[in-house]
């Protein structure tokens, strides 16, 4: 079985799996080693979501997010943590 990129996160989905296998597959991403895609502050959140937009796993990343409903970080270019009185944000925008 293909490991997660962030081993914190829920079960395994068939969407996750997906997304390990290209992960291991296309070997450089974005998010490979940054802090920013889980950052508490906005800031380096926000850039991490124009980072992810040009990667090409952002698709199976996306999917995978909403496969396990992650509540917080960046997945696939959105960034999915809840604002102040907001519920999170999980519409994928296109480049």
């Amino acid at each position: 079985m293909a490991s997660r990129p962030w081993p914190s996160l829920r079960p395994e989905t068939a969407e996750w799996e997906a997304f390990a296998v290209a992960l291991a597959e296309h070997g450089t991403t974005p998010c490979r080693g940054g802090e920013a895609w889980t950052h508490e502050d906005p800031g380096p959140r926000r850039a991490a979501a124009l980072a992810c937009r040009a990667c090409p796993l952002a698709e199976l990343c996306h999917e995978a997010a909403e496969s396990t409903h992650e509540p917080w970080g960046v997945f696939g270019g959105i960034d999915r943590t809840p604002k102040a009185g907001r519920p999170p944000n999980t519409e994928r925008k296109t480049a």
